[in-house]
C-alpha cells in the first residue's frame, strides 16, 4: 500500500514549493529590496553628481560675471581718472629780489616803506587744473605756525587756521589767485603783532569736485601742500613729501 502511494506522488513544482516554503518569501522580498535600495543610491548619487556639476557651473557663471563687472569698473575708473579735473596749487612770490632791491611783479621797485612794512615777502595762493574737464571748487583752508626744535610736526599743532567756502567753476588749465598775503599775515598773532618765529610752516588744502562725478558728496576731493618758511633766508620752500591728492 504504502509503495503504490509513493508511485503516485507527483513532484512538486516551484510554485508549490515557494507556496509550501514562505520563507523563500521573505528571501525574494528581502533580494529586491536590497535591489531596490541600491538602485535608488546610485540614482541618488547620479542626482548630487548632475547637481554638483550644476553648482559648479553656476560658481563659474558668477565669477565669470564678477570678472566682468570688475573689468567694466576699472574701465570706467580708467576714463575717469583720464578725463576728471586735477586741482593743483601753489604759494608763488609777487615779489623778487635782483642785487639789494626788491621789486614787484611789474618790475616796479618797493619803497623804503614798503620794505619795512614787509611787502617784499608777499605771495598769492593760485591753483590750476591740470585735468581735461572743469573742476568745482568748494574751498580751501589754510594752516600756519611757527615750528618748534624737538617736537614732532603735526599740522594739527599749526596754531592759525582759517577756511574760506568758495563756489565757483575752474576750466581746463585755467589759473587761479585765492589769496594774496604776506609771511606776517600768515604768521600775526590775535593782538595784531607776529610771533618773530625763525621757523614756520604754512598748509593749504583745496576741496573741488569734478564734473565727471558730478559733485556727488562722497567724490569730493582733495589738494594739499605745505610750504617751509626760514626767517633768516626770507624764502619759502615745499615740501614735496606732503603733497597730497585724491
Amino acid at each position: 500500500m504504502y509503495y503504490r502511494r509513493a508511485m503516485n506522488m507527483q513532484p512538486m513544482s516551484f510554485w508549490q514549493l515557494f507556496l509550501n516554503n514562505p520563507e523563500w518569501a521573505l528571501v525574494i522580498v528581502g533580494i529586491l529590496t536590497m535591489f531596490f535600495i541600491g538602485w535608488q543610491a546610485l540614482e541618488t548619487r547620479r542626482a548630487a553628481e548632475a547637481s554638483k556639476q550644476s553648482i559648479g557651473v553656476m560658481e563659474r557663471q558668477t565669477r565669470a560675471a564678477e570678472d566682468a563687472a570688475h573689468a567694466a569698473k576699472v574701465s570706467a575708473d580708467a576714463l575717469i581718472a583720464s578725463e576728471r579735473a586735477w586741482v593743483m596749487g601753489e604759494l608763488s612770490p609777487r615779489v623778487r629780489k635782483v642785487g639789494q632791491w626788491w621789486y614787484r611783479e611789474d618790475n616796479v621797485a618797493l619803497t623804503e616803506e614798503e620794505v619795512l612794512a614787509g611787502k617784499y615777502l608777499s605771495y598769492r595762493l593760485m591753483i590750476v587744473n591740470m585735468g581735461r574737464t572743469p573742476a568745482q571748487i568748494f574751498s580751501y583752508e589754510m594752516r600756519s605756525g611757527s615750528l618748534q626744535v624737538g617736537t614732532e610736526f603735526s599740522v594739527d599743532k599749526l596754531s592759525t587756521m582759517t577756511v574760506h567756502n568758495v563756489n565757483f567753476f575752474l576750466g581746463s588749465d585755467k589759473p587761479q589767485t585765492l589769496r594774496e598775503f604776506t609771511i606776517d599775515d600768515v604768521f600775526e598773532k590775535s593782538d595784531g603783532t607776529t610771533n618773530g618765529t625763525e621757523t614756520g610752516a604754512i598748509f593749504v588744502r583745496i576741496r573741488y569736485a569734478d564734473v565727471v562725478s558730478q559733485g556727488r558728496a562722497q567724490d569730493i576731493r582733495e589738494t594739499s601742500f605745505m610750504y617751509y618758511y626760514r626767517a633768516a633766508a626770507h624764502s619759502l620752500d615745499r615740501i614735496s613729501a606732503e603733497n597730497r591728492y585724491t
